[in-house]
């Protein structure tokens, strides 16, 4: 079925293609898919103050809808990132978690780990394809749009880029021309893409090195209407007088990869790749339609590190707000403003960080993993479930070791055992069999959320959900909590997010239909002019300018 997906039409001219969407005017030579990691569908008005380059222009120029949610259960970045590539849910193409225990082999395996392919590494240290494990989108089970705007568009282009390798190739899928990701302190790509590295991307990675980066600050300067984001030095300034003025600037000056990772450094110099690629490949100029997607992960690290409610998180947007506004005006320059279509949404939200909420009055919380599976272990001890009858525990998956949960599912004074020790650990909401999320669907919403976040094979054996407001966690040795917040649950805090469609003819305006990030790539194969595999999303009703008129 992937394959037929793929290959629909083989390479028809985009000239043979008809319009789908009337009044949109003539196909995009771009489309562009910008996914910011965390973004709550909150912050663009809690921030609206200091946004005033790209998602200033994202909201005054593009169609906002404000009531999109993913719609199922597990709100994390494999996923989320699937969805909006794909136009479909995980139950469909399978990604269902950014790692899930893989009961043939026994262990934790990771949503795009490949050993059958390898890394190729950029920079001073890299450039053949290795001897450690790649990365590719083997295991998702749906073609991504981008694959087939490739195989149906003649001479399209792919580009995908982030920090995470599970973002930057969901997005692409299982072709494309351009994937590259972080890995470790130096930027990659896998032998899936291809047995060589993009000259390009190794010349800059040589040329401008992330450590070059420590010890400067970040500036955003404009010139004549143009945004400029910089890193800047402070030559013979002491580390003290240097933090001072970063500071100032609303900025920090990073010193070490992970400081990087987790600045605005990081979403400027994928920007910048961006860019690059755009030059080089021409995106934009080809016959058919080029694909360009971008993933921020700088506001995701910040967010998990210090909450949604935090300055780091409001000086993370600040300066993407920058960063975008320059991209934009890249490509004005060189694709030409009515020539490309951006999509920009987040693959999920965050909690906020339990004790900051509790101290608010909300009920808020960590449910103590060690404690969950402390309790089952204890309610199986007479039915023989053995010293570790829980194989693993993946964001409310909970795994049994072999054997064991076909004793359980045969005992009804088992289950009854398993399910409340469950229901008794302090956060836990509800419980459910993974087997039974069908026939629970239809009146729980949460079973129902559940359902749309498992695939065959792939989910485990029973499924818990915490309260609003509480999430899984684990202590540390010293019995203590880590701190920092996450996602992952079916609340709006996690499944809300901004969905925004600029450029071409489409209109500025804002929209309160109830949609999904899944309606992203049945929108872009209606201005694009493909035909792509069926969907559990819908096109977007995305509006003319000349139709807003009238």
């Amino acid at each position: 079925m992937l394959a037929a997906a793929v290959l629909i039409g083989a390479r028809i001219p985009v000239s043979a293609l008809t319009a789908a969407h009337p009044g949109l005017g003539a196909r995009p030579k771009l489309v562009v898919l910008i996914v910011v990691d965390q973004m709550r569908a909150d912050y663009l008005e809690r921030y609206a103050t200091i946004l005033r380059d790209g998602f200033k222009r994202l909201t005054t120029e593009g169609e906002w809808f404000t009531n999109a949610a993913y719609p199922y259960a597990k709100t994390v970045t494999c996923a989320g990132h699937s969805t909006v590539s794909t136009g479909v849910f995980p139950s469909t193409h399978g990604m269902i978690n950014n790692t899930w225990w893989d009961r043939a082999a026994g262990k934790t395996v990771t949503c795009t780990g490949d050993a059958k392919t390898s890394l190729i590494v950029y920079g001073a240290a890299g450039g053949a394809a290795g001897t450690k494990s790649g990365e590719s989108d083997w295991q998702m089970k749906a073609p991504s749009f981008a694959e087939q705007l490739r195989a149906q568009s003649t001479g399209s282009r792919v580009v995908a880029l982030s920090l995470k390798a599970r973002a930057a190739i969901s997005m692409a899928g299982h072709s494309a021309d351009s994937v590259t990701w972080l890995n470790g302190e130096n930027f990659a790509t896998s032998t899936a893409y291809g047995d060589s590295p993009r000259p390009e991307i190794m010349a800059y990675a040589k040329s401008h090195p992330i450590k070059s980066e420590f010890g400067k600050i970040l500036r955003v300067s404009h010139d004549g209407g143009q945004v400029s984001v910089r890193p800047f030095s402070l030559p013979g300034q002491p580390e003290s007088t240097a933090d001072s003025i970063a500071k100032q600037l609303g900025t920090g000056v990073v010193r070490s990869d992970d400081e990087w990772e987790a600045s605005a450094f990081s979403d400027a110099y994928l920007a910048k790749l961006a860019e690059l690629e755009i030059e080089k490949l021409k995106l934009g100029h080809a016959e058919g339609t080029d694909f360009l997607a971008i993933s921020f992960s700088a506001l995701d690290i910040v967010g998990h590190a210090k909450g949604p409610d935090s300055s780091e998180v409001r000086t993370i947007l600040f300066y993407l707000d920058a960063t975008l506004g320059e991209l934009f005006d890249d490509l004005d320059h060189r694709v030409g403003k009515g020539n490309y279509v951006v999509a920009i949404t987040g693959d999920h939200g965050v909690a906020r960080v339990p004790e900051i909420a509790a101290k608010d009055g909300v009920d808020a919380g960590r449910a103590d993993v060690g404690e969950l599976t402390a309790g089952i272990t204890k309610a199986l001890a007479p039915f023989g479930g053995g010293d570790k009858p829980v194989a693993a525990f993946a964001d409310g998956d909970i795994y049994f070791a072999a054997g064991i949960w076909d004793k359980i599912s045969a005992d009804p004074k088992a289950m009854d055992a398993v399910f409340a020790a469950i229901r008794g650990v302090a956060g836990v909401a509800e419980v459910f069999r993974v087997d039974q999320l069908g026939e629970l669907a239809e009146k729980n919403p949460l079973a129902r959320d559940a359902l749309l976040s498992e695939f065959p094979g792939r989910g485990g054996d029973l499924f818990v959900i915490p309260k609003p407001n509480w999430f899984f966690d684990r202590r540390g040795k010293s019995g203590e909590w880590g701190g920092g917040t996450t996602h992952g649950t079916p609340y709006d805090y996690d499944q809300r997010v901004p969905i925004i469609l600029m450029g071409g003819a489409i209109a500025a305006g804002k929209n309160a239909d109830a949609v999904t990030p899944a309606d992203i790539a049945p929108t872009f194969a209606e201005l694009t002019g493909i035909t792509i595999a069926h969907t559990d999303g819908h096109a977007l009703p995305i509006v003319a300018a000349s139709a807003k008129s009238r």
